[in-house]
């Protein structure tokens, strides 16, 4: 399989060349387009009406040609396919220093990473760990990725948000739950900072829900769409009821 990855914590992380590694030692051909600099919550923003630095970059793993590019996750998978001719069949994004799921799929980087692979009529999954859990990601990942892909879900979906917890109960198809955050903004001589806590364990979460799934020792495995319908009410209205 020819796979690009993506990140949005940068071509420095770790988490990256790990996820490198990973899919390497499983004999993909793989290629890193990673942003140059931290990219986290960006959603899915296009890099636009600036230039871009592309550099070429030492093998982050033997055999895994390398770019980093001044640009948004979402940019760097469009510049792979468009500019670089990287006819990928799958993106992995990630993998994220930090979990992903709830709200915080809209905002993040990761996630449009791979969500990006949609309009090329490509596949997309991204992939996130709790913060520091390295362990997370080498103990786990080719169990779960090579699960997926064999899987009906891998051919029915266009974006699959994962979620691997340290201790891996089995995998689990979930829906986006609820993780707004108790957002403050605190002033400081630069500025505003924003902070918050989650309220996760507080909110209406249902058992078949992101959170709840990776919160009980389970992988959660998400499918997203890049189609911003709202069909709960799309369906119910006649669509000439405005004229």
């Amino acid at each position: 399989m020819r796979i690009l990855i993506v990140n949005d914590d940068s071509i420095t992380s770790p988490y990256l060349k790990e996820l490198a590694r990973l899919l390497k030692s499983e004999n993909h051909e793989v290629m890193v387009v990673a942003p140059l600099y931290q990219q986290s919550a960006k959603s899915h923003a296009l890099t636009l009406g600036v230039p871009m630095k592309l550099e070429k970059r030492e093998d982050l793993v033997e055999g895994v040609k390398t770019y980093s590019l001044d640009a948004s996750p979402a940019t760097c998978t469009k510049f792979a396919y468009v500019h670089l001719d990287y006819d990928f069949d799958l993106v992995v994004s990630g993998c994220n220093n930090g979990l992903n799921m709830g709200d915080d799929i809209i905002y993040s980087g990761t996630v449009a990473g791979a969500s990006e692979a949609a309009f090329f009529g490509k596949k997309g999954l991204a992939v996130s760990v709790e913060v520091g859990d390295m362990e997370a990601l080498t103990n786990n990942f080719i169990n779960v990725f090579n699960q997926i892909i064999e899987s009906e879900i891998f051919n029915i979906a266009d974006t699959l948000n994962i979620n691997i917890p340290r201790i891996v109960k089995g995998l689990k198809i979930t829906h986006q739950g609820l993780n707004t955050f108790d957002t403050e903004f605190i002033e400081t001589e630069e500025g505003f900072l924003a902070t918050g806590k989650s309220l996760y364990g507080v909110l209406d979460n249902k058992t078949s829900c992101d959170l709840d799934a990776y919160y009980d020792g389970y992988v959660s495995v998400t499918p997203i769409t890049v189609d911003r319908t709202d069909y709960n009410v799309y369906n119910i209205y006649d669509k000439t009821m405005f004229k």
